[in-house]
């Protein structure tokens, strides 16, 4: 019997190994949870110290570490993440089978006491008429449940959803700590007396079961017999174990705003709300159509609405059959007994969670169920036998079972497939529920995340009709996001601001606007609505850094820091806030700056050795503090995880360049070279370097290949064009005492002074960029003249306007507090007769001038455009 159950409950799973990471908490937990992902055992000490999200659950994520560290063995993720999920999805089979078999075991035990020999009073106790319990008939109820656990397609959101690796492990601790209480009852021990109370313990730490101290009152009820002293002390003990758990998850999902969450969302009497869920329950167990990872939760419930009185129309009868059995067939009261004690707490009588009914919430409650179609069937079968031949009788019970169970098999696999990826699981919902709120927008950003931003918009505007200001405006949020990707920036603006309008209390239009505006290059106008966005939400981190990154952007260290740490405050574990505060630290450059950010580093490194750019930067302050070999072996070891980070390998070049091993440098210089992260000024370095070594072509090469990479609209292949043209630029020489951190540093050339315009328009761009960098804005200003007296008599002319444009683009960027690039760049538009985009740049020019040098030359703007 145990080897077909374990059969079937890997058939009915191995659908499942084809599925990839598919819901949030896949990534929340699993993923994206650092002491999860990056086993060790400090990290695993850990997991027993924070609650997880919303609840305290570390057995099930300490599980998913030791995945991780075999998948990290066999290189199960090197072609991606989803290319190590069957390992998951194999180990949510076994458990599933290994439940299954528990479940036989359990509820052989529990219907099959107590045999004659053992009654109190020498009576058997009767299945139905005419038959007694004995330990035949348990095994055949146990078979028959466990079979129907094994295959039912309510079970198959647990197996198939990575994070329903909770719900496994509750329920083996759940079932062991009821056989062990069984194995207590018939042989007492301090064994089994300490693994009653321990399995209960594994099963409080797995997902809270607060309904197993129900579940283990049920035993002695089993075996009709009046409970030992001892029995009450045990119950006791794995009581306030559980008890003490459920405080703890209690107050974790309270401050995760959850119970508040329901209480806004869930409205009208809790008891009808009870009797709706149950009635959904009762209904997919017998009928498991419609099935999927989410139902729609009715807002407002009433005792008169027709989906109370459907809901009433299944489980009266339902109540009524379990009441007739609680005096024909008692071992089916005991099942019913147990579906009711394991599903009351998923009810939401009193306001929990902000849904009514799941396919997981049944994976344990589905146990008492199956028990009591096991005792059903049994008593048919046994007043089948007094009229029908058994040969006749077995043959056909084999068939409707082979067909049962091969209809549920199937319908588990169909079911299972709506498990493969976030795109079928979330298009899934909405085909099953199109009128719901927010199940197109989900689906929508199911097919934002893989890239189809056309599709994406479609279903997201189909939100639209309904009246719900938030979901409109979630709407336009999710329709903006993808135009941004599309890169219709003014379609997207335009939506983002219905989106605000609609709901200006969300965080989500305000933090996509300034994507938007940043997206664009306005990395002023992106700012406000970033700080918006942060203030709506500070627990979103992902909100924060991205702010932190433009403060650092635009010279502003000290706001940075304070985000940076807001985000550290959030979650300590926050890889990028201490990535950023190290980098500011760096950034600062004093010994005490350089002193703290190796020691956070080297922290970080404690729990994320494979971290690329922690090492990276690590050799940047060995680099600075004179420890050349140290610097070398941290950039190496930032090779050896990723190959391709360029940070490092820039970095490297500039150390091997310095000690004279040019073939060593060129080797870095080439691995940076064709990273796709690659930087303008990691470019600038490798192009400085090929001119001095007279290659100046590989140069021309490089910038070409940059430009592909970064692909079209985009600001960063606006600074591949400009920079293609520096090879007609002075090369900057080397200075071995400047090697430091790409992209944190400046590299301002060392130019000698300008004696004589250049000979080619383009080259104007490059010098004045230099000037700007170098503070000598009076050379720059100069350039942008000697650029309009050129440019009209060269055919090219217009194309060095717009270099130049792009130059002061950068020079903007690079210097945000300058106004200069600004200055300029209305110099060139103005002789480019285009008054109109130069009278902004003009203002801001006027603005941003401190010195006397820098308002005259507005002055003399301001004078031109009014010529115009």
């Amino acid at each position: 019997m145990v080897p077909a159950v374990v059969l079937a409950a890997l058939i009915m799973g191995a659908p499942t190994l084809r599925g990839t990471f598919v819901g949030g908490d896949d990534y929340r937990l699993v993923l994206n949870h650092v002491l999860v992902s990056r086993p060790s055992l400090a990290h695993a000490v850990e997991l027993f110290r924070i609650v997880h999200r919303d609840l305290y659950q570390p057995l099930p994520l300490l599980s998913f570490s030791a995945e991780f560290a075999v998948a990290k063995v066999f290189g199960l993720f090197e072609r991606g993440v989803d290319a190590g999920a069957w390992l998951f999805h194999l180990d949510n089979v076994l458990l599933h089978a290994l439940n299954a078999v528990l479940a036989f075991l359990l509820i052989r035990r529990l219907a099959s006491e107590e045999p004659r020999a053992e009654t109190n009073h020498g009576e058997d106790r009767i299945l139905s008429n005419g038959t007694a319990s004995t330990p035949a008939t348990g095994d055949y109820i146990a078979f028959v449940a466990a079979l129907l656990f094994a295959v039912h397609p309510l079970q198959v959101e647990v197996v198939a959803w990575i994070n329903g690796r909770m719900m496994l492990l509750s329920t083996l601790f759940a079932l062991a700590t009821l056989l062990a209480l069984c194995r207590w009852m018939r042989t007492p021990s301090p064994l089994w007396s300490v693994l009653v109370p321990f399995f209960a313990l594994c099963c409080a730490i797995s997902k809270i079961r607060v309904e197993l101290p129900l579940l283990m009152l049920l035993v002695p009820l089993a075996f009709r017999r009046r409970p030992r002293h001892g029995f009450w002390l045990i119950w006791a003990a794995s009581t306030a174990i559980t008890a003490a758990f459920t405080w703890i998850n209690l107050q974790a999902t309270d401050e995760a705003g959850m119970f508040e969450g329901a209480e806004k969302n869930l409205l009208g009497p809790g008891l009808a709300r009870g009797l709706i869920s149950l009635g959904w329950y009762f209904e997919h167990f017998v009928w498991p159509r419609g099935l999927a990872s989410w139902y729609p939760a009715p807002g407002t419930v009433s005792w008169t609405e027709p989906l109370t009185l459907r809901a009433m129309l299944i489980v009266v009868p339902v109540l009524g059959f379990a009441t007739w059995c609680v005096w024909k067939l008692r071992p089916a009261a005991l099942g019913f007994a147990w579906f009711l004690a394991a599903i009351a707490a998923t009810l939401q009588v009193v306001p929990t969670r902000n849904a009514l009914a799941a396919d997981r919430y049944m994976y344990l409650p589905i146990v008492g169920l199956v028990w009591v179609v096991g005792v059903v069937l049994l008593a048919l079968y046994c007043r089948a036998a007094k009229r029908v031949q058994s040969a006749v009788l077995r043959i056909g019970v084999a068939v409707a079972g082979g067909i049962i169970v091969a209809a549920s098999i199937a319908q588990s696999w169909h079911v299972a497939s709506f498990y493969d990826n976030p795109v079928v699981k979330s298009r899934r919902i909405a085909d099953l529920f199109p009128d719901a709120q927010h199940v197109w927008e989900r689906a929508a950003w199911a097919l934002y995340n893989v890239g189809n931003y056309q599709e994406a918009i479609d279903l997201a505007r189909r939100e639209l009709r309904h009246e719900d200001p938030r979901v409109r405006s979630e709407a336009h949020e999710a329709v903006g996001a993808a135009l941004i990707k599309l890169g219709r920036f003014d379609e997207a603006l335009s939506e983002l601001g219905k989106g605000l309008e609609l709901a200006s209390d969300r965080g989500g239009p305000h933090y996509r606007l300034g994507w938007a505006y940043e997206e664009m290059g306005c990395i002023d106008e992106a700012i406000p609505y970033y700080e918006k966005a942060v203030e709506i939400a500070p627990l979103k981190n992902p909100w924060i850094v991205r702010l932190a990154s433009l403060y650092r952007d635009r010279g502003r260290p000290a706001d940075a820091r304070r985000l940076y740490e807001q985000a550290l405050r959030n979650n300590p574990y926050e890889v990028p806030a201490i990535l950023g505060l190290a980098e500011l630290d760096i950034a600062a450059g004093t010994p005490e700056k350089l002193a703290a950010a190796e020691r956070s580093l080297l922290s970080l490194l404690d729990w994320y050795g494979d971290d690329p750019a922690a090492w990276a930067n690590l050799g940047v302050i060995r680099a600075r503090t004179g420890h050349v070999k140290e610097a070398i072996d941290a950039y190496q070891q930032a090779l050896a995880i990723d190959p391709l980070n360029a940070v490092a390998a820039a970095n490297l070049g500039q150390l091997y360049e310095s000690m004279g091993n040019i073939r060593a440098a060129e080797q870095a210089y080439k691995a940076a070279e064709e990273s796709p992260g690659i930087t303008l000024d990691q470019a600038v370095v490798i192009h400085n370097f090929y001119l001095r070594e007279g290659r100046p072509e590989e140069a021309v090469t490089m910038w070409d290949r940059i430009k592909q990479q970064l692909g079209s609209g985009t600001e960063a292949k606006a600074y591949a064009n400009f920079a293609r043209n520096l090879t007609t630029s002075m090369p900057r020489p080397f200075d071995p005492g400047k090697h430091d951190n790409v992209g944190v540093s400046e590299f301002p050339p060392e130019l000698g002074p300008d004696t004589a315009k250049v000979n080619h328009p383009f080259e104007h761009a490059s010098y004045a960029y230099y000037r700007l960098l170098q503070g000598a804005p009076r050379w720059a200003a100069k350039r942008a003249d000697w650029l309009c007296e050129s440019a009209g008599n060269a055919s090219d002319g217009p194309a060095a306007k717009e270099q130049f444009l792009l130059a002061m683009g950068i020079a903007a960027a690079r210097l945000p507090e300058s106004p200069w690039p600004y200055c300029l760049a209305a110099r060139v538009q103005l002789c480019g007769d285009d008054p109109k985009g130069a009278a902004p740049m003009i203002e801001i020019c006027a603005q941003r001038c401190h010195d006397d040098e820098c308002r005259d030359y507005a002055d003399r703007l301001k004078k031109m455009l009014g010529e115009l």
